[in-house]
């Protein structure tokens, strides 16, 4: 059977639990396989729920726990996983698969002792298990019980030297061999090899006949990284490679020839690199009482390291002053042999210690981080950086400018070692000393790429731990013509920040997912949505286009034909065809679309004022960015930046923010917010300023600011001397208003991810003709290169020529996604767009008004005039916020319970325990809100609304023959509310 064959037999399965299930719901084996399906097909998210539902009606199912185990444990949830395994432990004493389940978590967690136990526990329910034996001769091994630990060695794998991992694809796969050592010291490798691309066969090489015919494979990975530890290994896995010309990534001989010793004394050649001295040298030797005398007639001087070799990550490895403590110190180091270093002083002037990782993938050097300590040993997560923002921002510009940080002879050091090495994988620790050399900790295979934190201090880190896995996976299948583009998935969130990139659930910052998720009830435009069916099988015809594309040209050159096209679809579906000498430059955010606006206005001769609406209705970021400073940890091209940096010489914008609702979070007048605006607008260019006057139409609470007769009267009164922005990135706007903004010669920025619903993260600034022709000479700074590509600039500009010429896939795809929701919602008649929104507020508002829940934000009409007569769709308000009371007190939400209420709304809540069972089916539903908004501070408390929003998706879906009809749009968007206030009154605790 073919695997595309075998991935359409796991769906119609699927289909097939789907009607089981319609006609009988309470079949408990029914949902158990549907699940597993679903996990199969890498559905997780789907999955857990499944997973769940079994559990719900069945608690002690063996096959849900464990599999809903195994299912978090792989995405990086070791304490949820560990407590289903303990609770299959408790409840089927009997299985020996809930034992070994339970003590590879353990081990894994470095709690030995305790994994013991259940490896031994699920040998004496099943002498022969593999996994068992397996785990128990490594613990044996890494407490150099080698007698004990070879007898389970024997067991776990004579016999039985090949174990080959599951295979969920839908094409043909790539076919893998990966060589492991029984006795570890390997790279953890698996999760590198997605399971929808490669077949694995995973060769245990000490157990491995060299003479057997090796199973299928295109590929051989060696992940045996440790010289010291597995030498013999490293020999046999030569000799298995003897029969076969596939390519080998870390050929076991290179490997073998990074022993620390080893590499101590052959990179000590290299120019500007300084080794410590390193023996291998017995315990009795240091044992002596002339072991300090013998040790310096070696070259050896206190302070020295002791290390026993094949452990990492500090275990087993101290430092020694003196004589007497290498007496004391030993006792506590297991084994016969141990590595004696000499101790380089790598303390800076401000005495501490700098460690640099940096990896090497198929010959590029990858910045890891900078951990910064006081401590002689350093590991980056116990290192002092989690509580301290400078040694971050030092680490953050390590990571955008590695060369800069390091400085040439550094540079030149580490591609001369990595060039000697020659190893395909594997990095290099390090310190730079006051001459700039190299200060060598170590180099070889056997570094690990551990993920960022969740916590948004470590957000900096994501892009270049991104790079690393991009790269891993290109070297994996550079040789395979099929994916000459990195995943769709992966590519679908680069080119944008940190907030895009996917946690272990695949979600964003935002709940949203890479793939369509059509069981989400999403009413989140006014943040950010999930991709569509609709949108996501546009990017995977642009995604084939691409592939097909990079086999005749260059990247740049394809992305930007494809931009260009993609810019003029935009162009129609706006209907400004008509619009002559309009130019689009294209921008991963409404942020970004911002920044580059302000540059561009920036005059020489003449300082920029900048005057714009409160941050907190438009962005957090905005007021930075239109400074000309970083409004991230993460550049849009990939760079790590410290927020608030200066990007530009932009010391001559200011920026002023005109608060638009009081500290209470009530509205102020209209009339008092434009005649702020007027008295700064008229002060400012008699000073002889330049003026941007941003417009903000509609804000994150669906407010227009100021009016647009205050814009309109003060660049007709002030004419060249200010220029008006309307920041439009809701994108809630007819065609016909778009069009009357860039008839009077405003800027317009614009996002297919708010109103549009597509993918959050592609934006377009749209420059009328008078002012294109002003600003197209104007150079840019080559710092935005970090921000945007040559193609995103109109051909004619100058500011092209800062820029690298560079393709940024990921925006177009997502582009792509967004001009496939616009196309659709074209096709309606306006008139019926009018009255479903019309209807559509009226239902939502009287849900909000009728529950002592909720509490709607006061809104301002929708007001254009005298520009726009308020007869479209636009004026209908699509953004409705609100804020939460508790049910039994009445006291309004503060900002942090509205948030946990925001999150809680993300999940399937319907097997709580404090849900009612009449209750439970809307628990279940999973909603995505838009994010809380800051709303002044009430009663000494700061306070945060949500958001709910319509779209142009959910209208199309409301609308088009193809759709579900108005009142089941309707009908989700009140169990949304309904939800919320479900969550108000069980689950989110006054505090």
């Amino acid at each position: 059977m073919t695997d595309s064959a075998s991935h359409r037999l796991r769906e119609a399965a699927l289909k097939k639990m789907d009607e089981l299930l319609a006609a009988s719901p309470e079949a408990v084996e029914t949902r158990f396989e549907r699940a597993c399906l679903l996990g199969e097909l890498g559905r997780k998210e789907e999955a857990k729920s499944a997973y769940l539902d079994v559990l719900a009606k069945e608690p002690a199912h063996f096959g849900a726990l464990n599999n809903l185990g195994n299912l978090l444990y792989g995405m990086g949830f070791t304490t949820a996983a560990c407590t289903l395994y303990t609770q299959a432990v408790a409840l089927h004493p009997e299985n020996p698969k809930a034992h070994v389940n339970l003590a590879s978590l353990l081990a894994a967690r470095n709690e030995p002792e305790q994994a013991m136990k259940h490896f031994e526990a699920a040998l004496r329910l099943d002498p022969d298990h593999m996994q068992a034996n397996r785990g128990l001769a490594y613990l044996l091994t890494e407490s150099r019980d080698e007698q004990r630990a070879a007898f389970y060695r024997q067991k776990a794998f004579e016999g039985r030297p090949v174990e080959v991992l599951p295979y969920y694809g839908e094409d043909a796969p790539i076919t893998l061999l990966l060589l492991v050592s029984a006795l570890g010291g390997i790279i953890p490798m698996r999760h590198h090899f997605d399971e929808r691309i490669f077949l694995v066969s995973v060769i245990f090489v000490e157990f491995y006949d060299p003479a057997a015919p090796l199973p299928p494979h295109q590929l051989v990975v060696n992940a045996i990284g440790d010289a010291d530890l597995c030498k013999t290994a490293l020999q046999a896995a030569m000799q298995i490679l003897a029969q076969t010309q596939a390519p080998v990534i870390n050929h076991p001989s290179r490997v073998l020839l990074t022993g620390r010793a080893e590499n101590a004394e052959r990179l000590a050649h290299i120019q500007d690199v300084i080794t410590p001295k390193i023996a291998l040298l017995r315990r009795e030797f240091l044992e002596t009482s002339d072991a300090p005398a013998r040790l310096a007639k070696q070259g050896f001087a206190f302070p020295l390291l002791l290390r026993a070799p094949g452990f990492h990550t500090g275990r087993f490895f101290i430092r020694v002053e003196n004589a007497q403590e290498l007496v004391t110190g030993l006792p506590s180091m297991p084994g016969e042999e141990f590595l004696v270093i000499q101790y380089l002083d790598a303390r800076n002037r401000d005495g501490k210690i700098r460690k640099y990782r940096v990896m090497m993938i198929d010959g590029v050097l990858y910045p890891v981080h900078v951990a910064i300590s006081h401590e002689w040993k350093i590991h980056y997560f116990t290192a002092e950086m989690a509580d301290n923002p400078q040694h971050r921002a030092e680490d953050a510009v390590f990571l955008d400018d590695m060369p800069q940080v390091l400085g040439p002879r550094a540079m030149q050091a580490l591609a001369k070692i990595s060039e000697t090495l020659g190893l395909d994988y594997g990095g290099i620790d390090f310190s730079v000393n006051a001459d700039g050399k190299i200060l060598l900790f170590e180099a070889n295979a056997t570094m690990v790429i551990y993920p960022a934190n969740k916590d948004s201090r470590w957000d900096y880190r994501r892009p270049a731990v991104q790079h690393i896995l991009d790269a891993i996976y290109r070297i994996l299948t550079k040789r395979d013509p099929r994916y000459a583009l990195l995943p769709i998935e992966a590519l679908l969130t680069s080119g944008g920040d940190a907030r895009i990139l996917r946690d272990h659930y695949g979600m964003n910052k935002y709940g949203c997912a890479t793939l369509p998720q059509p069981g989400i009830l999403s009413y989140s435009s006014s943040t950010a949505s999930t991709i569509s069916t609709t949108g996501y099988a546009a990017t995977i015809q642009l995604y084939e286009r691409l592939k097909e594309a990079s086999h005749k040209e260059a990247a740049p050159a394809i992305y930007a034909t494809e931009m260009n096209r993609a810019l003029r679809e935009l162009r129609a579906l706006c209907d400004l065809n008509t619009l002559p000498g309009l130019e689009i430059i294209s921008g991963a955010s409404g942020t970004h679309l911002h920044l580059f606006a302000a540059q561009l206005l920036r005059e020489d001769n003449a300082s920029l004022l900048v005057i714009m609406p409160d941050p907190s209705e438009t962005g957090s970021g905005v007021g930075t960015a239109l400074q000309g400073r970083h409004f991230g940890a993460h550049t849009a091209l990939g760079g790590a930046a410290i927020s608030g940096s200066s990007i530009t010489a932009g010391e001559n914008i200011e920026v002023i923010a005109v608060k638009s609702r009081m500290l209470d979070g009530a509205l102020r007048p209209e009339a008092a917010v434009d005649r702020e605006i007027e008295t700064l607008v008229a002060q400012a260019v008699a000073e002889g300023r330049h003026v941007l006057l941003m417009l903000t139409d509609v804000s994150k609470t669906g407010l227009i600011i100021p009016s647009p007769a205050c814009a309109l009267t003060l660049r007709q009164r002030f004419g060249s001397k200010m220029d008006v922005l309307v920041d439009a990135c809701q994108f809630r706007l007819a065609v016909s208003t778009l069009r009357t903004y860039l008839d009077h010669e405003f800027l317009v920025a614009i996002t297919g991810s708010k109103f549009v619903t597509g993918p959050a993260f592609c934006g377009a600034l749209l420059v009328p003709h008078a002012i294109a022709q002003r600003l197209q000479t104007r150079p840019l700074s080559p710092q935005l290169q970090a921000y945007s590509a040559r193609a995103d600039w109109p051909p004619a500009w100058a500011a092209r020529q800062a820029l690298n010429d560079i393709a940024n896939y990921g925006l177009l795809l997502r582009f792509e996604a967004a001009l496939a929701e616009m196309r659709a919602f074209r096709c309606l008649c306006e008139t019926r767009i009018l009255h479903f929104l019309e209807t559509f507020r009226a239902a939502v508002q009287e849900r909000l008004a009728n529950d002592p829940v909720f509490e709607p934000l006061a809104m301002r009409k929708m007001d254009r005039q005298p520009l726009v007569k308020n007869t479209t769709w636009d004026h209908i308000p699509t953004i409705f916020p609100f804020l939460l009371r508790h049910a039994k007190t009445g006291a309004l939400f503060t900002s942090d319970e509205t948030t946990r209420l925001y999150e809680l709304m993300k999940s399937d809540l319907g097997h709580h325990p404090a849900i009612p069972s009449t209750l439970q089916q809307t628990a279940a539903q999973r909603c995505l809100l838009g994010q809380p908004v800051a709303y002044g501070v009430q009663d000494a408390v700061p306070v945060s609304a949500l958001r709910l929003s319509m779209d142009m998706r959910l209208i199309v879906d409301a609308l088009s023959p193809e759709g579900r009809g108005s009142n089941a749009v309707i009908s989700e968007a009140l169990a949304t509310l309904d939800k919320a206030a479900l969550l108000a009154e069980y689950l989110v605790t006054e505090t």
